[in-house]
């Protein structure tokens, strides 16, 4: 955790936020009958609070679990009981290739990581930990035997029987060749994955994820960096430009050299002007928008192609702060005083157009970025107390 001495960010703004973020998740909660347990229910939590996307995901799950606002006991049901059969269930009926996903696999992990991070529970794991397995090691196809990177050909992301979903905040966007976000996430859950295994002392299959962690790791900046921008690229072949958001999530995941990441930090701050509205992030530099979109969503400063999302925030915000602490601050009050204004959306635009309020994401990553820099306390605030 880090430690913020020194704030320009007040009290009563970081309380405003947790308080929101409480109630942005206390409205996208609802109680659901659990086919794999009939009889029973769980709490889902979907992507936002006005019912927009209608149900629950594995990664929006995760951004809303991160924010510690979640009760224990709730998250343990709801991961074991729903989430894990539910991917099993989707993945293992569809096939291998059309029911995959470049995301849940690690998200999968990161759940049940996080739900050991914030109990000390490791019992999810080691009932699960065959089926976690099975689904993190799945899909070797995509993989380069080199270096442990996702890799996608042409035919593969523009053929129709290609049913991949990106990253939920990437789907649309058509990357080819080595693919940065998918191959940070499956560093980061090989590295989760690890240490639960080595908590249950089965030190050969924590050693096995250790090591096709390190291929990663060894890879990542030499693949992906992009010396122009001092960023790191999204994609090699199609999309290759430089991603702002994981170039971000990559500082803040601890997978880059300390030179690497402070060039990355300095870069962001250079680039502030171009890439931060009211403290909110584009992903991409190039104000024309990503090369290669899926066609509906083509429209460059909308959605994924060149809209502003409170979903980076929290991970720029981390970035920022390695060099340029008062540009991060001045960056989360930016953040905080729209939301207290108009409510926090899935992405906006300086034209007036904002889309889908209340999602979890736009608080629950900038929230956990707070918790993790010092700025407020770890604690689990029980949503049973919380009206919206």
């Amino acid at each position: 955790m880090g430690t913020r001495g020194s704030s320009d960010i007040t009290a009563e703004e970081l309380e405003w936020l947790k308080k929101y973020a409480q109630s942005v998740v206390y409205m996208a909660r609802k109680r659901i009958d659990n086919p794999f347990r009939p009889g029973s229910e769980v709490y889902s939590v979907e992507p936002d609070g006005i019912g927009a996307y209608g149900k629950i995901y594995n990664s929006d799950y995760y951004h809303a679990v991160e924010a510690m606002v979640v009760p224990l006991d709730e998250m343990k049901e709801t991961i074991r009981d729903y989430l894990i059969p539910l991917y099993a269930e989707r993945w293992l009926a569809a096939g291998a290739k059309t029911g995959w996903t470049e995301e849940n696999p690690q998200f999968i992990v990161k759940n049940v990581y996080e739900y050991y991070r914030q109990s000390g529970d490791l019992s999810i794991f080691e009932e699960k930990q065959e089926d976690i397995d099975r689904y993190l090691s799945g899909n070797i196809c995509y993989f380069e035997a080199e270096n442990g990177l996702v890799r996608f050909a042409d035919e593969d992301v523009f053929s129709d029987a290609f049913r991949k979903r990106g990253y939920g905040f990437y789907d649309t966007v058509q990357k080819s060749g080595y693919i940065l976000c998918a191959s940070l996430l499956y560093w980061e859950s090989y590295c989760q994955i690890a240490e639960m295994y080595g908590a249950l002392q089965r030190r050969d299959r924590a050693d096995h994820y250790l090591k096709k962690a390190e291929r990663i790791q060894r890879a990542i900046a030499p693949v992906f960096w992009n010396e122009r921008d001092q960023l790191l690229l999204a994609a090699t072949d199609r999309n290759r430009q430089s991603d702002v958001w994981m170039s971000a999530y990559a500082v803040c995941a601890g997978i880059l050299d300390e030179a690497t990441a402070d060039r990355i930090s300095q870069a962001l701050a250079r680039h502030y002007g171009r890439v931060v509205w009211k403290g909110q992030v584009r992903q991409m530099l190039e104000p024309e928008g990503w090369q290669w979109v899926v066609e509906e969503h083509r429209r460059v400063n909308r959605y994924q192609n060149g809209g502003y999302w409170g979903t980076a925030s929290g991970w720029v915000f981390r970035a920022l702060r390695r060099s340029n602490p008062g540009l991060a601050e001045t960056m989360m009050k930016a953040l905080i005083a729209d939301y207290r204004e108009r409510g926090a959306y899935e992405w906006v635009y300086p034209d007036g157009c904002a889309n889908c309020l209340h999602y979890v994401a736009s608080v629950g990553i900038p929230l956990r970025a707070l918790i993790d820099e010092g700025y407020l306390p770890r604690a689990v605030a029980p949503l049973r107390e919380v009206t919206p």
